[in-house]
């Protein structure tokens, strides 16, 4: 039996991420959305299209030691990569990987769960790729957003809720045809690369139930210097290795 060597291009403070197969490679979007998102008494947490298993393995370690994370990849390359890295995180017992598409699953399990999260296709209009690999990944093909937050609305806990990151525009359009399937914002956080530019990205807590809508912003860099702000250092600190 041949033994693939585990090549990580990327390591983080408990976990490394090797990303030779999938299509989209890591990106600062998907780490925020894993360390912005609050895991607190989520026992059974699942992952829609997890890539290379960034998100999947941020939940592990955020969430306690008991609970499970389940993630979900259509992308046999990307599946490949995921597995990879999961099986060499020290999370290993507490991620199912299963290689379908989250409209598949959806049908498949009885499952339910209290936390969501999904780095989702963001386009839905517009030139795609000519890459059909990162045109799947980057617009929403395979996986339309209404039948995203059909799939969300079945496999949701009650009280459960739906973390994602989006473009502020496409965040503002998704979160219209979320109230329109019965799944509402209780949380949005405006986020600007670098202060003084407009709103880049939207990261959106979706529930079943209407709650009081908190809203805030962050900041990536500072305009004067160009350097990380506090804000961001401390919410992604306990992952990245250049963060004390």
């Amino acid at each position: 039996m041949i033994v693939e060597e585990f090549k990580p291009s990327f390591h983080f403070k408990q976990f490394s991420i090797a990303q030779e197969r999938a299509a989209m490679k890591l990106s600062t979007d998907g780490v925020l959305l894993g360390a912005w998102t609050n895991v607190k008494n989520a026992s059974k947490i699942l992952d829609i299209g997890t890539g290379t298993g960034i998100l999947a393995l941020m939940m592990a370690q955020k969430s306690k030691k008991s609970s499970t994370i389940t993630a979900v990849e259509i992308d046999e390359h990307a599946c490949l990569d995921a597995q990879m890295n999961f099986n060499n995180s020290p999370f290993c017992d507490k991620i199912s990987l299963f290689h379908c598409s989250i409209q598949q699953f959806s049908l498949n399990t009885s499952d339910k769960f209290d936390l969501i999260i999904s780095n989702p296709p963001y386009y839905t209009d517009g030139t795609s790729s000519s890459d059909s690999k990162v045109a799947t990944v980057k617009h929403a093909i395979k996986l339309p957003h209404a039948e995203l937050l059909e799939s969300v609305s079945k496999l949701l806990n009650e009280n459960g809720s739906f973390n994602l990151i989006l473009p502020h525009v496409e965040g503002l359009k998704f979160i219209k045809l979320a109230n329109d399937l019965g799944l509402y914002p209780t949380q949005l956080t405006h986020v600007i690369s670098v202060e003084g530019r407009p709103i880049e990205r939207l990261l959106i807590v979706l529930k079943k139930t209407k709650e009081n809508k908190k809203e805030d912003q962050l900041i990536i860099k500072s305009k004067d210097n160009n350097l990380f702000t506090d804000k961001y250092m401390s919410l992604t600190k306990d992952f990245y290795l250049k963060f004390a």
